[in-house]
């Protein structure tokens, strides 16, 4: 939620954005499982909402995901109740289905534009049925629909929209990448170079005029202060694992375990920390304790994003072994962080990150290649530093997306009011 949440908050501090946000609960999967309570606990957004922008509306989801087909139905008839015709200029809907088919039936009955952002599996999910209980040919036929519809189709990666051109030629596909709160995942070693200070911002030409920096960075000179201790540390030094992301098999966390298992013959002063939850948290604790290594792993729940950034802080390598990621908000935080990233090759971090020089990549799902990579970069500690420099300063691209959203808001809106 907080991908949702710090946009929102920006946008409405720079241009007196008005909204107002509706969030889709599943009530069968928020009663039964605790990784959907932690992502709907207040306590747990870092930007939360104020109380009266937001409504939440509860729907009532089936085991195995059981007539998904309907669930933007079932949605649909209680929020219509919510809105009339001249409440809102532009819905903005996040993820496909149910949000993005809910906008769609909405347009149908009130008229009103409607871009929605694809972040990933709510895309491939339908497209491969990966995750329904049967072939849902009406839900694919309405993701199609939304498709076609929106007058914009946000994709969080070049290559991800590439995919969902494929499916629907006709969409208005845009490559978005998210951002980040760059409020709060800064380098370790705090330095007003890296402290970037946002004015209020009423300006047409938010595009060129929306940041302004107290000092610019000086790359040769400034940054040689980021990251001393790693950069100094000795080769029997303890290094420190990091890797962030649900328990899912998607994200594929026991690659990582089966890594480390093989590497700690080689050195024994690695630690690795894995924050989430979900399903395969018992298969992971399990493999942790087969294998002796309840002193070399700790498992940490999701956490506020300003209680994870000393996470990040503590770690020396951000390893990401996704199976299939179609941007990867981790790595950008990770990198803004200073941390030395590892990812497997997939959309969103393929495009991020440049090999061996600002993070590095790996084969996905490799392990062979996964300890390859690891071994290289513990072998090379001398060029920790210089990684590090090159890594905050990818990270920097990404912190004024939202503000590429705004425009096509603008965008849209334009050339709804010509055409009227």
């Amino acid at each position: 939620m907080n991908f949702i949440h710090y946009p929102i908050n920006k946008l409405q501090e720079c241009f007196g954005l008005e909204y107002f946000t509706f969030f889709f609960r599943n009530r069968y999967s928020y009663v039964l499982y605790k990784n959907h309570k932690k992502t709907w606990d207040i306590d747990n957004i870092t930007n939360p909402l104020p109380v009266h922008k937001y409504k939440i509306i509860e729907y009532l989801g089936l085991p195995k995901d059981l007539f998904i087909d309907f669930y933007s139905f079932f949605i649909f008839f209680k929020i219509k109740r919510y809105v009339n015709k001249n409440d809102y200029d532009l819905i903005h809907a996040h993820c496909l289905h149910p949000s993005g088919i809910v906008a769609f039936l909405l347009q149908r009955k009130y008229n009103i534009p409607y871009i929605v952002t694809a972040h990933g599996n709510d895309f491939y999910s339908v497209l491969n049925n990966k995750l329904l209980f049967f072939p849902h040919f009406i839900l694919k036929k309405l993701v199609y629909n939304t498709l076609v519809n929106a007058s914009a189709v946000i994709a969080v990666s070049d290559s991800f929209g590439v995919d969902i051109s494929k499916f629907c030629p006709v969409a208005k596909v845009i490559a978005v990448e998210n951002t980040f709160n760059i409020d709060i995942f800064k380098p370790r070693i705090r330095n007003k170079i890296f402290c970037t200070n946002f004015t209020k911002c009423g300006s047409t030409e938010w595009n060129k005029k929306i940041i302004y920096h107290k000092d610019r960075l000086n790359f040769n000179k400034d940054t040689n202060k980021l990251n001393n201790n790693r950069s100094k540390i000795k080769k029997n030094d303890l290094i420190n694992l990091l890797s962030i992301g649900f328990f899912i098999e998607r994200k594929n966390h026991l690659l990582i375990l089966q890594a480390l298992k093989e590497l700690l013959k080689k050195y024994n002063k690695l630690r690795l920390t894995l924050v989430g939850t979900g399903k395969l948290l018992p298969v992971y604790k399990k493999f942790i304790h087969n294998n002796s290594m309840t002193d070399i792993v700790i498992i940490k729940d999701f956490m506020p994003q300003h209680n994870l950034v000393s996470v990040y802080h503590n770690a020396d390598i951000f390893i990401l072994p996704s199976k299939s990621e179609p941007f990867g908000m981790v790595c950008i935080e990770a990198m803004a962080t200073g941390l030395i990233v590892l990812s497997s090759n997939t959309h969103g971090p393929s495009k991020i990150i440049n090999h061996n020089t600002d993070g590095f990549i790996f084969e996905n799902n490799s392990i062979d290649d996964l300890i390859k990579k690891l071994i290289f970069i513990i072998e090379h500690k001398e060029n920790w530093q210089e990684i590090a420099k090159h890594a905050i300063l990818k990270a920097e691209k990404y912190k004024t997306k939202h503000y590429e959203v705004y425009d096509i808001y603008k965008k849209v809106l334009f050339n709804r009011g010509a055409n009227e």
